[in-house]
């Protein structure tokens, strides 16, 4: 974690260089933080920090967090605007551990930061019925 912590302040200093230097035209690599997903479950909506795992989401929470979020068959997501079905399924505090090491092998480095930075562990997995379909306006640099 210290190898990466060092990279993440190098990367963001030549932001901030390359940023001054370009008086705010260029950002070399651009932090975005983790992805945010709106459940609605029982008609009540909550926002959900989550790192992708294959077509699924892995909910993150901080220990302290209180989610209400409970397995159900059918609930509502929002990504991005893009509304679809999914399912929830509470993860058992047995393959929390594994699953975490999981999906931190799959994030990006920002990803990873934040989640142990902010000791996050996965409290739920969100199944897509469907994916929703991305609009031409959305990028992925592939980065991570």
């Amino acid at each position: 974690m210290r190898g990466e912590r060092a990279f993440l302040t190098a990367v963001g200093g030549v932001n901030r260089l390359v940023f001054w230097a370009t008086r705010g035209r260029v950002i070399p690599y651009p932090f975005s933080g983790m992805t945010g997903l709106m459940l609605g479950v029982d008609g009540e909506p909550v926002m959900v920090g989550v790192v992708r795992d294959g077509d699924d989401f892995i909910v993150m929470a901080e220990a302290s967090e209180q989610l209400d979020l409970r397995s159900v068959p059918l609930a509502r997501a929002d990504l991005n605007g893009r509304p679809f079905d999914v399912s929830i399924e509470m993860l058992a505090d047995g393959e929390r551990g594994a699953v975490r090491e999981r999906v931190l092998g799959l994030c990006s480095r920002h990803e990873r930061h934040m989640v142990l930075r902010h000791d996050q562990h996965p409290v739920a997995r969100v199944m897509p019925h469907e994916l929703p379909v991305p609009d031409g306006s959305t990028a992925f640099s592939g980065i991570s």
